[in-house]
Order: C-alpha cells, then structure tokens, then sequence
C-alpha cells in the first residue's frame, strides 16, 4: 500500500525531513568506512545521495520551525556525498554531479542561517573539498566562495574541447568533454522561487519548466530569449459554498501544483498533470490559444503523461487502477484504454521515436526495472523486461533512430554504484 502513487505525497509530507536525517547518517558512515573499508564506503555514499535526493524533492513538507537547517542541511550533505564519492571513484559523470550539487547548495543556503558560525563554517570550508575543472590551474565552480539566492534556468551554448586545454579524463570510448562557449541566465534571477525541468518544444522557438514558489508549483512558457508567454497558475473555480480547493491539512492557502510537461510533436500543445487547485491530480492541455483544457477526470491520480511523437495519443500512469498502470488516451475519440496489469506500479512511460513502443519503469522502493510495451495490440500484451538488477534502473531514453523493426536502443544514465542492503 505504501508503494501506491496516490499514497506517495502523504508519506513525503509525513517523514520527508526523515530523508534528510537517513541521508546525514549514510555519508557519516561513508565517512567512516573511507580508510578501513574503501570497497564498500560509496554503497553509502550511494544511499544518501539516494533519499537526500527524495528529501529535496519534498522540502515544501519540512516543519516549519526547522526549515531552514533541515534544508542546509539536505543540500550540504548532498553535494558531500557526491563530492566524497567521486574522491573514490574518479568518475567525470559524478564529479559533474558533485559540481551541480555544490552550486545547488549555494543557491539554496538559507538567508536566515547567514551570520551564524557553524553554517556558515560549513558553507565557506565545504569540509576542505575542492574539485578541479577540466583545467588543472583553475577551480571548479564549486571551489568559489561564491553563493547565489535561487536556482534559475542557463541556456549554454557548447564547443568542443580547444587546442591546449586539458580534457575532463575519461574511460576509454567515452566521447571527449564540451567546453560551454557561453552560458546565460534563460529567464531574470529573482529570490522566493525555484526553477528546474525545462523542455524545449520542437520546434524550438519556446521553453517550458516548472517555478516553485513555496508550496505552490506553476509551469512557465518563455521564448528563447527569455521572453515570458504564459504562466500557468491552475485553479479549479468552486461551485455555490464549495471551496475551490481541496488538500490534506492545508486550510489558510490554495495550493496549485503543476509539472510534468510533455509538448505534442506540433510544437503548439502540450499536455501536463495538476491538481487543479484542489487536490485531485488530473491531466490537462496547454492549447495554442493559451487556454487550459482538463482531459482526464478520475478521482484517483493522473499523471506522468508523454505525448506520442507519431499521433495524438497521450500515454500516463493512472492510480485508478489501485497499483499504478500505464494508460493510453487518444485525444481524437477521448477513449482511454489500460495498457497494463501490473503486480507493482509503473512509472514514466517514455515513447519510442517512431510511436510503436513505450520504455516504462516497474517496481517498488529501491527495486525498479525497466520494461518495454508495444502498443496497437488488442489486447494488450504485456511489458518485455528490459533489465533485470536487484536495485533501481531508472530514466530510460530511446536513441532517436530507434524503431519497431530495430533491436532496442535504450540507454540510460550513468549511475552511481547500487546500493547494497543496510
């Protein structure tokens, strides 16, 4: 039961500064087994960076009389696991982690805890940590004692590594670095909001991402240039003495909760999950016009949709079959038709470039794996296991020739080691 998506958001807003503290003692034990146990000290510093990630996603639902520290501390402790754990493993993709999450970790210091010496303490010495660039006889971003007030979108333009520069090392057959010729805020930097996950629309005349400010989660529309189009704020208009909204234990303000973008192949709509202002998460339509159309209306939750790149065919996971499956919805005829029967919830299904298939993720906890699914069978049948590990695999994406009557081309990111058991 606790592993249902529609149950997911109450644990978060339960235990999620417990994350923050689980993350703490994992790289503390990481830190522990450095000199006596190398071999087995970045299962820990796998493990935090784990659920420290959960925490981050879940700040909103941290108590307020510990805000702030508990949100130094997530980022702190994140960007020191990352940090120990290319120490050990020397791999780029986790130094690139480690430098982002020292960024983040600037950006999000909490303005109440400047001036006060342990945080601060913290924040200027980084634990005497300090990665090296690409270049030897420079530092790397996170080397500067440097701090900004949010997070913001960059838009960066990148060139091959130069002649005289020193490549990023790498294992042999990885493709060389990129050198950025230039990286520019996308949108103005502005304190009290959040912005992350952009996806460009294909015909790459506009960006669409998500603005957190606080408890609230908006989707904003700008042009390349930064130019705003459209904020997208859902509220559901409440009837005669109804409330518009309706969440768990929230009274004094309307939340709206928007994000999960996935644009059609026009480029003119995308289609996205909110609750609408009231709790319940739906599916719904950014029209060219602007309007904001709902498509799905069920009372359980909606969500991680992903629109067909060959046809206005939406698929989602739906919480409405009471585990978690996979959905097809055609915006032509509204017919919705369940894709799976699955024993554990599936999650983000990603199309395949031609539109025949879907790579879905399917598990619970810390064990996922990854599935394909064709579509256009009546019925349907079920998922191929793509992999088979005894831990997550996770973010699968298709290579952009990859088609029905190829082999299946599917990779997904570099991951840090598994974590193994407690």
């Amino acid at each position: 039961m606790l592993a249902l998506p529609e149950n997911q958001q109450l644990i978060y807003k339960q235990f999620a500064v417990t994350f923050t503290n689980l993350g703490h003692a994992y790289c503390e034990k990481g830190n522990r087994l450095v000199d006596s146990d190398r071999a087995t000290a970045p299962t820990y510093f796998a493990k935090a960076i784990k659920v420290l990630q959960t925490a981050k996603q879940n700040t909103r639902f941290f108590p307020s009389a510990e805000y702030d520290e508990a949100v130094h501390d997530t980022y702190y402790y994140t960007a020191l696991s990352y940090h120990k754990l290319y120490l050990i493993t020397k791999q780029p993709a986790v130094m690139n982690s480690a430098s982002l999450a020292w960024r983040e970790y600037f950006d999000f210091f909490p303005k109440k805890l400047e001036g006060n010496p342990a945080f601060v303490q913290a924040r200027e010495g980084r634990d005497g940590t300090a990665i090296r660039s690409r270049n030897s006889n420079r530092a790397a971003p996170n080397a500067m004692h440097l701090r900004r007030p949010v997070m913001t979108l960059l838009v960066a333009i990148a060139l091959p590594v130069g002649a005289g520069e020193e490549p990023v090392t790498s294992s042999p057959g990885e493709p060389a670095g990129i050198e950025p010729e230039f990286v520019r805020p996308l949108v103005p930097i502005a304190r009290g909001r959040n912005d992350s996950n952009p996806v460009w629309s294909p015909t790459g005349d506009m960006v669409a991402f998500e603005r957190s400010r606080g408890d609230n989660k908006e989707i904003a529309i700008v042009r390349a240039n930064g130019d705003i189009v459209q904020i997208i704020h859902q509220q559901a208009s409440a009837g005669p003495g109804q409330s518009p909204f309706f969440f768990p234990e929230v009274v004094a303000e309307q939340t709206s909760y928007n994000s999960g973008i996935s644009w059609s192949p026009s480029g003119k709509r995308f289609v996205f999950m909110s609750n609408g202002g009231e709790g319940n998460y739906d599916l719904y339509l950014r029209e060219p016009d602007g309007r904001i159309t709902r498509i799905t209306t069920h009372r359980e939750k909606d969500g991680h949709a992903h629109w067909s790149p060959a046809r206005d065919q939406i698929a989602f996971i739906s919480g409405r079959s009471g585990k978690g499956d996979v959905y097809l919805l055609d915006l032509a005829t509204k017919a919705t038709t369940r894709l799976t029967h699955g024993e554990w919830p599936y999650l983000y299904p990603q199309w395949s470039p031609d539109g025949k298939r879907l790579a879905v993720i399917q598990g619970i906890n810390e064990n996922h794996d990854v599935y394909v699914l064709e579509t256009g069978h009546n019925p349907p049948v079920p998922p191929m296991p793509l992999s088979t590990w005894r831990y997550d695999d996770l973010r699968p994406v298709w290579s952009p020739t990859a088609s029905a009557s190829r082999s299946t081309p599917i990779t997904t990111p570099p991951t840090i080691p598994r974590p193994g058991p407690s």
